[in-house]
């Protein structure tokens, strides 16, 4: 940049020591001479770390950074999933786990359904094992059906004739709590008195079966031997199955699946137990989910139904879970390419104030090529036949020859700063007008003859 100062200085120079002088010449290089000194200091402006067009960088290389970040976390990163569950799931779990060959999954164990919720609410795990029926906050999604459990539904005696049932089932706020809760109400009884013994029955031999409980009401996996152990304690004690009825209710709990069970399927070892021997039994089978925060990643998430062997579970969300979205390498490149286009829109609004401000840089130069254009106009040759009279335009002529090149220059100079304005070519623009120019003055001074070369060589020459 400072040649280009040094070689406008020049140029000024010889149009005032030109005799006798020319004002408008030497107006016209003074003039040329400010804009240079004034570019020097707008192109060391340009050169701030603080300038737009280094932000505009900066966002780039910054957008650039996001998205193989984004790429790392999603799909390269290992990280171990860690997944809330109780007992009885945990061990099918496990099992799948170890058949697929997954590593990178750990295993929490919870009470039940809405621990696991609270877990994956709180972040202590990233996805739980939650059963339908179970209330979903915003913001979880469910992504998969891990298995499925049966409702045994037991009556003692000959049928459930009183007006305050006293119904045995798992512990309290648990699942099968919860989702006994729905069916008594759909049943019309307003009040029940539960008993949460369930698992002792099962596991302790030297428990006592409640004498004045008149229901049973579970939701477990009729294959886990305990669950058979505790069917023939209480099929013992004069409870009877049957089928849970809750008719078209059953339509707006999508989680729920009716199914036919054919006699002694829940007793293998014994299939002579009272009322499950004679005829089919019909049933319910609910829908165990894989629930977890937005935050899982789709690699995770496909971690998860490979190591689990996960159905869907979109055809079968319950009601409550109708709120939520699915995880999807569709969302993850939706999310992906919003904030791209969030970039591009803030880089083109850069780029945009960038032409605003600047833009009339180029203005500036322009300006000053048409004041040449109309001045070299003005020193016409042709009608001189006198070749001293010829020496003053030809000197002219040569000028401004000179400051079209030193304004074709500093258009370079900006456009090698600010790459916005040679991609709107307005520094193109520049140069093809000076060119131009200075092409016609040429040929205006070869046209003169002999003496205006033999001048022109005696000017380069000072």
């Amino acid at each position: 940049m400072q040649r280009l100062v040094d070689g406008a200085r020049k140029v000024q120079q010889r149009t005032s020591e030109c005799a006798p002088p020319d004002t408008a010449i030497l107006e016209l290089a003074t003039d040329v001479v400010e804009a240079i000194d004034l570019a020097a200091i707008r192109i060391t402006r340009m050169k701030s770390p603080l300038s737009l067009a280094k932000i505009r960088v900066y966002l780039i290389i910054s957008a650039v950074a996001v998205l193989i970040w984004w790429a790392y976390a999603n799909y390269l990163q290992p990280k171990v999933v860690t997944v809330a569950a109780t007992a009885e799931d945990i061990a099918v779990l496990e099992e799948r786990v170890r058949r697929n060959n997954i590593l990178n999954i750990e295993f929490m164990l919870s009470p039940g359904s809405p621990d696991n919720v609270v877990l994956v609410e709180e972040k202590a795990a990233d996805v739980a094992v939650v059963q339908g029926g179970v209330e979903l906050p915003v913001g979880l999604t469910v992504f998969g059906s891990v298995h499925k459990e049966h409702i045994l539904y037991f009556v003692r005696g000959d049928g459930l004739d009183v007006t305050v049932p006293r119904v045995i089932t798992y512990k309290e706020g648990q699942g099968s709590h919860l989702l006994g809760e729905i069916f008594f109400r759909l049943w019309g009884y307003e009040t029940v008195s539960w008993i949460h013994s369930w698992d002792q029955i099962g596991s302790d031999a030297s428990h006592v079966i409640s004498p004045d409980a008149t229901a049973i009401f579970i939701v477990v996996d009729p294959a886990n031997p305990v669950t058979g152990n505790a069917i023939k304690r209480v099929s013992n004690a004069g409870f009877h199955l049957r089928y849970p009825d809750i008719g078209v209710n059953a339509t707006h709990l999508p989680y729920l699946d009716r199914i036919d069970v054919p006699p002694g399927y829940y007793h293998l070892t014994n299939p002579s137990v009272p009322g499950d021997r004679v005829r089919n039994l019909q049933t319910y089978t609910v829908d165990k989910y894989m629930v977890a925060s937005r935050s899982l990643t789709y690699a995770q998430t496909t971690t998860l139904r490979r190591a689990f062997e996960l159905s869907s579970g979109v055809e079968a969300l319950p009601s409550t879970f109708l709120h939520t979205q699915g995880i999807s390498l569709t969302a993850d490149v939706d999310h992906a390419l919003a904030v791209i286009v969030n970039f591009v829109i803030i880089i083109a609004a850069l780029f945009g104030l960038e032409i605003l401000f600047y833009r009339h840089y180029i203005h500036e130069l322009n300006s000053l090529i048409s004041r040449i254009s109309l001045l070299q106009s003005e020193r016409d040759l042709h009608d001189i036949d006198d070749r001293e009279k010829q020496k003053p335009n030809i000197f002219a002529l040569e000028i401004c020859s000179d400051l079209l090149g030193l304004i074709s220059s500093l258009a370079g100079y900006y456009g090698q700063e600010n790459a916005a304005l040679m991609f709107q070519g307005l520094t193109g623009s520049v140069h093809n007008r000076a060119n131009t120019l200075k092409i016609n003055i040429q040929l205006k001074i070869l046209q003169a003859g002999p003496a205006s070369r033999a001048l022109h060589t005696t000017n380069r020459s000072q």
